[in-house]
């Protein structure tokens, strides 16, 4: 009589590894996004925005945070 209970359980045992290595994976890959975005992210500067009456009239693109440094400076 062929022993079925050592099969199942190795199978299961696999399958329990597996998860545990797609688990550590998907961990490694998550925190790799998270640390590019904290080192290797350039400061952003914002624009201000533009809006024009006619297409004759042109707008000077400034930086909003210059912008709001220079206006409440002490």
């Amino acid at each position: 009589m062929p022993n079925f209970t050592n099969e199942r359980n190795e199978r299961i045992n696999i399958n329990k590894k597996s998860l545990v290595m797609f688990r550590q994976l998907l961990f490694l890959v998550l925190a790799m996004f998270m640390l590019s975005g904290c080192f290797l992210s350039k400061q952003r500067k914002l624009k201000s925005p533009c809006i024009k009456n006619n297409e004759s009239i042109s707008c000077e693109l400034y930086s909003v945070n210059d912008h709001w440094l220079n206006k409440y400076k002490l």
